[in-house]
């Protein structure tokens, strides 16, 4: 006897509907590409029943599919709303510790003034 499974959207859309989840996998479509992160979206955005996306984003269903769409650019407003339809919504942080310059800091030498008044000639004579 054959064992029943499950298709892997029936799956994907019931995982999608868990926020920690949801926010995880558009988390890591982002670090793709906009059309990556854009199919991820429409793809929590079915999970979540794309007509009570729209109403809760405040936007028309139809915008909503071609906002979301492969070729679709959203404005960072859209992203917002629909982000927020979710329960979710952007947050900034830090990628990779930040490099130490291997050069020190010098202080400005005393020709700099010098310079700028010999520039500002040169800009009077042209």
């Amino acid at each position: 006897m054959r064992k029943k499974t499950e298709s892997y959207k029936d799956y994907l859309n019931e995982a999608l509907q868990d926020s920690k989840l949801a926010a995880s996998y558009l988390s890591a479509a982002s670090d793709d590409s906009l059309e990556i992160f854009l199919v991820a979206m429409r793809d929590v955005a079915d999970a979540h029943l794309m007509s009570r996306v729209a109403a809760g984003a405040a936007l028309n269903r139809v915008s909503l599919y071609k906002a979301l769409s492969a070729n679709g650019n959203p404005h960072y407003e859209t992203l917002k709303k629909i982000l927020g339809a979710f329960g979710l919504k952007f947050a900034i942080v830090q990628a990779d510790a930040p490099r130490k310059s291997t050069k020190h800091s010098r202080k400005p030498s005393r020709r700099t003034p010098r310079v700028r008044v010999a520039l500002r000639a040169r800009r009077k004579l042209a």
